[in-house]
């Protein structure tokens, strides 16, 4: 199996709706949901938190590196709002999601990528196999 990966940036909150997140980020990301809503179609289980989320545009089949530094660079322009939003404690999480399909596929983070995702939110790797 080639190992594929995906990743996106997740803001999660509690007093704001997932169309106020993406109203105060100035973009409306490519999913937004509210607190209380199925967490998927004809699920029974409710979002805890409203979200918003902006996916990677690379191939599935693409370095997972290339899947982050394409987030970070989508996000890059957002980071001042983000931690104005996490400062008026308006968010609950912010996470730059990485997920492996593979867990024989090596990654390497830089320095400079691990400091500009600090400066933002968490690192959270899911590995599936």
């Amino acid at each position: 199996m080639e190992p594929r990966a995906r990743a996106s940036l997740v803001i999660l909150a509690s007093s704001l709706s997932g169309a106020e997140l993406a109203e105060r980020l100035g973009v409306r990301g490519d999913r937004q949901w509210d607190q209380g809503s199925p967490t998927r179609d004809g699920s029974p289980i409710a979002q805890k938190w409203s979200g918003w989320e902006m996916h990677s545009r690379q191939s599935r089949e693409a370095p997972a590196i290339k899947h982050l530094r394409d987030v970070m660079a989508r996000s890059s322009n957002l980071a001042a709002t983000i931690r104005d939003l996490t400062r008026e404690h308006a968010v609950e999480r912010v996470s730059f999601w990485l997920h492996l399909d593979s867990p024989t596929s090596g990654l390497s983070l830089e320095p400079e990528l691990l400091t500009q995702i600090a400066a933002i939110g968490s690192l959270e790797i899911d590995i599936y196999s």
